[in-house]
């Protein structure tokens, strides 16, 4: 980390939004229930990570290809202005899982993300080692588990009445997000915060 703290990502919150993190929260509140003892997670907001940044600085110019320096802020929310997003909805489905993590998947019936990434990309790109896929993390694997077992154990979610129907979310701002990069599953901090467009 060099010393560096705090690592910068662009995100949907849900924050602003009662009736939105309500029922987001239901939902994972229920998928966690039933995954119990395959998962952990934090105290970290629900969220879909749009853009990463990097290591949040306060230096003029980068000094490490993933510093994010406020001139790379700056020029992303202008590019934002520019864009002028209208607001838009999400719709979570079904539960899906990377090797480290089972999330809700999510569905861009508007095609308003593809704008938006484009609009916050950095010159240094996203340091991601996968495409990138928009979901809401459940929670991390407690351990490594077989691929078999994973798949069963979310099988057995199409059972579950509280995790079998689409959530439809409207989303009304983007946030410019932080948090500690020594806790992976540490509380957001808001940086910034564009509303859309009605």
């Amino acid at each position: 980390m060099r010393g560096r703290t705090r690592y910068a990502v662009w995100a949907v919150t849900w924050e602003d939004d009662p009736h939105a993190t309500w029922h987001l929260r239901q939902r994972l509140a229920a998928v966690r229930a039933a995954l119990a003892p395959w998962l952990v997670w934090g105290p970290r907001q629900p969220h879909l990570t749009l853009q990463v940044c990097g290591f949040a600085s306060d230096l003029a110019s980068a000094q490490w290809n993933d510093d994010f320096t406020p001139a790379m802020q700056a020029a992303q929310c202008a590019a934002l202005a520019q864009l002028a997003p209208r607001r838009f909805t999400l719709r979570l489905g079904a539960v899906a899982s990377f090797a480290s993590a089972a999330y809700l998947t999510v569905q861009d019936e508007d095609g308003a993300l593809p704008a938006l990434r484009q609009a916050l990309a950095l010159g240094h790109g996203e340091f991601r080692s996968a495409p990138w896929v928009p979901h809401v993390t459940v929670g991390l694997y407690r351990r490594p588990w077989p691929w078999t077992d994973v798949q069963a154990a979310l099988s057995s979610l199409a059972w579950v009445p509280e995790t079998s129907r689409a959530l439809v979310l409207p989303v009304r701002a983007v946030s410019l997000v932080s948090y500690d990069a020594a806790d992976v599953g540490g509380r957001l901090r808001t940086l910034w915060r564009h509303a859309l467009a009605p």
